[in-house]
């Protein structure tokens, strides 16, 4: 049994040996045929296709669009997403389900008209990558009388006045125009500076606009009573909304939104221009203080164009 035992020690250390030898060698001598066989490196064969990422489905983003819409033009209530778009609660709620989910509601061609319109997105909006903010329009045909209805905004109509008994008695209201946001006194009075890094969040809402104007015009809410006309019109009651051109020129007897130099928020009076001098009036007649002239102390921030009424 002893001359095994020394064949297997002399087998270990003859394995061990050729170990360490083979250990020793570079890999072009240990596989001399690789440098034969081989591609050089840098010439392998290369294509022009680059990975990307499956595309999003188009269901899948209009659904993210729709919570874009109502975190920042709903103050993030899906109630009041669905009064806007005259839904159910359950229904917007089954149009925001992820994919896949038992009685998910996918948002389908005419929805995406219907709610690009009541929103006075511009037309894709739903289906672009674009920021929402920059997909809000101000131009003309964007919404349709009946839009402006369902969000509860009316303006005062003339009345017919000839025909037969059998006329109705108002007319169709304004054609809607894109949406404008509502903003704070305190914002007015600075809008130029503020309007260029302005976002969708800032506003407190977005109303629509029964008038052509442009993208930098914006809505007030009346405070107080100062502007209240007990002899008719123009009157503003308090919580009415007054829709403010900045691109507009002021003229004598203009209602104008303006910032005085020692006030940290703008006002809402009549411009007056007499013999050269400048007045601003309040239009109740019983208001203290009801006539203050200026004398470059004052900046007009804007025009007001309308009113819009909410009931």
């Amino acid at each position: 049994m002893v001359v095994p035992q020394r064949r297997a020690k002399s087998r270990c250390a003859s394995g061990e040996s050729e170990f360490r030898y083979a250990s020793s060698l570079s890999m072009p001598e240990l596989y001399p045929w690789v440098n034969i066989m081989s591609i050089p490196m840098g010439n392998l064969p290369q294509s022009k296709a680059h990975p990307r990422m499956p595309p999003m489905d188009k269901f899948e983003r209009r659904r993210l669009r729709l919570i874009e819409i109502r975190d920042q033009l709903c103050a993030g209530s899906a109630a009041s997403l669905a009064k806007r778009i005259d839904k159910s609660d359950s229904y917007v709620s089954r149009m925001l389900w992820p994919e896949g989910r038992a009685g998910k509601k996918r948002i389908g061609e005419d929805m995406v008209d219907h709610i690009e319109r009541t929103f006075g997105l511009q037309k894709g909006a739903f289906d672009s990558d674009a920021p929402l903010g920059s997909l809000l329009q101000s131009g003309p045909d964007v919404n349709s009388v009946n839009t402006a209805e369902k969000s509860g905004l009316f303006t005062s109509q003339p009345t017919v006045s000839e025909g037969s008994l059998h006329d109705r008695n108002v007319e169709p209201g304004p054609e809607v125009r894109g949406k404008l946001p509502l903003i704070s006194w305190v914002q007015a009075g600075a809008w130029e500076s503020v309007v260029g890094n302005f976002a969708v969040e800032d506003a407190q809402e977005w109303l629509l606009s029964p008038i052509a104007a442009s993208p930098r015009a914006y809505y007030l809410r009346v405070r107080g009573l100062s502007m209240f006309n007990p002899a008719g019109e123009p009157s503003f009651r308090e919580s009415d909304l007054i829709l403010v051109e900045p691109q507009s020129h002021a003229e004598s007897g203009a209602l104008v939104v303006v910032m005085l130099d020692d006030e940290k928020e703008a006002t809402f009076k009549q411009l007056i221009i007499e013999d050269g001098k400048k007045y601003l009036r309040a239009l109740n007649p019983d208001w203290p203080n009801r006539i203050m002239q200026v004398n470059g102390n004052a900046t007009i921030c804007g025009v007001v164009k309308t009113k819009v009424v909410r009931y």
